[in-house]
């Protein structure tokens, strides 16, 4: 078997895709998430790829998570919103 360190804590994530956009001058994507009852978002980070992955987060919660695009002007899209994710 598997010989746990003390402490140790399996880290929970949400896998996030998307279809990326057909914009040319997009550079990258911005990844928000925030347990569903919370009020506001937190920026989990950014990508120029189609998936992302948001850890730790807590097992059984909901999570919302929307998905931005933002060009080399530094414009931004609207927020796409993602389905509610429940941890695993």
């Amino acid at each position: 078997g598997v010989a746990a360190s003390p402490g140790y804590v399996a880290t929970q994530q949400i896998k996030i895709t998307w279809t990326a956009t057909t914009d040319p001058f997009i550079t990258e994507y911005i990844i928000q998430y925030k347990l569903a009852a919370a009020s506001s978002y937190t920026t989990a980070g950014m990508t120029n790829d189609t998936e992302f992955f948001i850890e730790p987060v807590a097992s059984a919660e909901q999570y919302n998570v929307r998905v931005a695009a933002r060009n080399e002007l530094d414009r931004r899209s609207d927020y796409a919103n993602a389905a509610v994710h429940t941890v695993a």
